[in-house]
């Protein structure tokens, strides 16, 4: 409002700006996007340390320097950071995208890497029927209906992972849906078969 000046003097009139307080964030928090050697494509994932990064993305890669400056921030004090992995699918002679992801089938089992990329090839199944009877009884199921998942990156991650008491019949462990809650390197490959799998041929 207009200052009505009554005598002779210096009047001070406050003129209302555009400009606004920059409002503080928080430093501790950082995006990288790039290469990684697994993990989501195109797709923000938050974590909260180098651990979590390993886990999810393999950690330290030598063909990228996502992971280097990862650890880098968590070394100096980051505290959580946004990962996007970038992925490019090769091309092959007839100009089609080539397959994506490592599958793996064995007796009506059809497996495939969680997420696109070379690391797939690198990835071992095991399975062993040293499983609890105590399980499949509270389970309505069968001894022979449960069977036990180690899956190792045997590249550079290193990573197992083991689910034990898994089977192919309908259940709270059935493999498909646990894979895909609980695996960072393996998931069902397409459907789910009209068909059940006979595990005792495995």
């Amino acid at each position: 409002m207009p200052v009505q000046p009554t005598y002779p003097g210096v009047y001070i009139e406050e003129i209302p700006s555009g400009v606004r307080t920059i409002t503080g964030v928080a430093t501790s928090i950082t995006a990288f996007i790039g290469r990684a050697r697994r993990g989501p494509v195109n797709k923000a994932v938050t974590i909260n340390s180098f651990a979590d990064f390993e886990r999810v993305f393999g950690g330290l890669w030598r063909d990228s320097t996502v992971g280097f400056a990862v650890r880098d921030f968590y070394r100096n004090g980051g505290s959580q950071g946004i990962i996007v992995r970038l992925y490019h699918a090769e091309i092959d002679s007839d100009g089609n995208p080539t397959k994506t992801k490592s599958t793996f089938q064995f007796d009506g089992i059809q497996l495939e890497a969680a997420y696109e990329g070379k690391w797939g090839a690198d990835l071992r199944v095991r399975i062993d029927v040293d499983v609890s009877e105590d399980v499949a009884t509270r389970m309505s199921l069968g001894k022979t209906d449960l069977f036990n998942l180690t899956i190792t990156d045997a590249g550079l991650g290193g990573t197992t992972e083991s689910f034990l008491n898994l089977s192919v019949k309908d259940s709270p462990r059935r493999i498909d849906k646990v894979l895909e809650a609980e695996s960072n390197l393996l998931r069902w490959n397409g459907e789910w078969p009209s068909q059940t799998p006979d595990v005792t041929k495995i």
